[in-house]
């Protein structure tokens, strides 16, 4: 089984000075923990600098995108996913830069690896810290998988960390090849920074599953520096802006 874990991440000086240390936190806490091969996919969404992360480390491969402001976390999402996929990774986990794992992490790729319906199927652990998903907010683990009804908001998985197999991701993109779509039903009005999760509820109307695993729990940080861009792009900036975040 071929693990691939993408992360995308985000560094300015002005406005998200933590960035480094953030990923670096989630980082050695999933080499601590994890207990699988994995591949890492670092999708660096216009940081101030492009960061030496992955010198040196074969499992780590980094891609430094120059204008965040065209397709925003969506398009990073994306970029990530289908580099693991055309690397044929068998489980992709799609991960914010400000979570810290445990020995549960373990638990979650076992779920995904062992389900009956895992490749119709869509996971999320529990964490410290889901904003607005109540059923994704413990302080600890809980022995329990929990399927959701993915028919409004209050029901389908938080994004800050997401599993799936491959054969989900053939089953479920778009027609841009793409798993999380730019403009869909259930976007709020907004593809690019906002809405990605909303388009579970699109995949459950088409057979799909949904699984908060309870013996995975992270501590979620909830940094959300992602919405400072979102502020920008659309205060200040069109899709032609090429600066960074300051």
């Amino acid at each position: 089984m071929k693990l691939g874990i993408v992360i995308t991440m985000h560094y300015s000086k002005k406005n998200r000075p933590n960035g480094m240390e953030l990923v670096n936190n989630c980082l050695s806490t999933l080499y601590e923990h994890l207990d699988y091969d994995f591949n890492v996919y670092i999708v660096d969404n216009q940081s101030d600098i492009k960061s030496d992360i992955g010198d040196g480390i074969d499992n780590i491969w980094y891609h430094y995108v120059e204008n965040q402001f065209e397709t925003g976390l969506t398009g990073a999402w994306n970029l990530g996913i289908n580099k693991a996929v055309s690397d044929n990774c068998d489980i992709i986990l799609n991960i914010n830069d400000d979570l810290e794992f445990n020995t549960t992490i373990n638990n979650f790729i076992n779920i995904i690896e062992n389900h009956e319906y895992k490749d119709l199927s869509f996971f999320g652990p529990v964490a410290s810290n889901c904003p607005g998903w109540p059923e994704q907010i413990y302080d600890k683990p809980i022995d329990k998988l929990i399927e959701l009804t993915g028919k409004h908001w209050d029901d389908i998985l938080a994004g800050f960390m997401v599993g799936f197999t491959n054969k989900f991701f053939e089953r479920f993109k778009n027609k841009d090849n793409n798993l999380f779509s730019l403009n869909h039903k259930y976007n709020l009005g907004d593809g690019k920074w906002g809405g990605q999760e909303g388009e579970q509820i699109v995949w459950k109307s088409n057979s799909a599953k949904l699984f908060v695993v309870g013996y995975c729990w992270v501590n979620h940080i909830k940094d959300a520096g992602w919405r400072i861009a979102r502020e920008i792009d659309s205060n200040n900036y069109n899709s032609s802006y090429r600066g960074t975040i300051e």
